[in-house]
């Protein structure tokens, strides 16, 4: 809990609110975001490690952010690496906690299990 905002694993209750959160990070990719979301939740999208939402207070998902591991992220020489593919808060909803909130939460997942290192990269 940071500033009111709840960080939990998604599940597939969560599956039509991931959906609009991640057509708004990348709406160019629409067509191919329910394909995702529906094979990760069935264990046979290889390339989603863990997704988190976050909530503030009773509200329905306000953010998440999708982790992977990848063989390798440029400046480490790790391998694998977790890494940040998607990032996002609502824009009514920035700026109070909700996204340090889940980086906070893919950092602990990422040092739990000994990673050294936690990647991402921005356009």
């Amino acid at each position: 809990r940071l500033n009111g905002s709840f960080v939990e694993e998604l599940d597939q209750s969560e599956l039509q609110h991931w959906l609009d959160l991640r057509c708004l990070l990348w709406p160019d990719d629409s067509a191919s975001h329910f394909s995702d979301i529906t094979r990760y939740f069935s264990g046979q999208n290889a390339h989603i490690e863990r997704v988190w939402g976050v909530r503030s207070g009773g509200s329905s998902l306000i953010g998440f952010l999708e982790l992977s591991l990848r063989s390798y992220a440029e400046g480490t020489g790790d391998s694998p690496v977790p890494y940040v593919e998607g990032w996002f808060v609502r824009a009514d909803a920035r700026g109070k906690g909700a996204g340090k909130a889940l980086m906070e939460k893919a950092m602990d997942w990422s040092s739990s299990r000994g990673f050294a290192h936690l990647a991402s990269d921005t356009d």
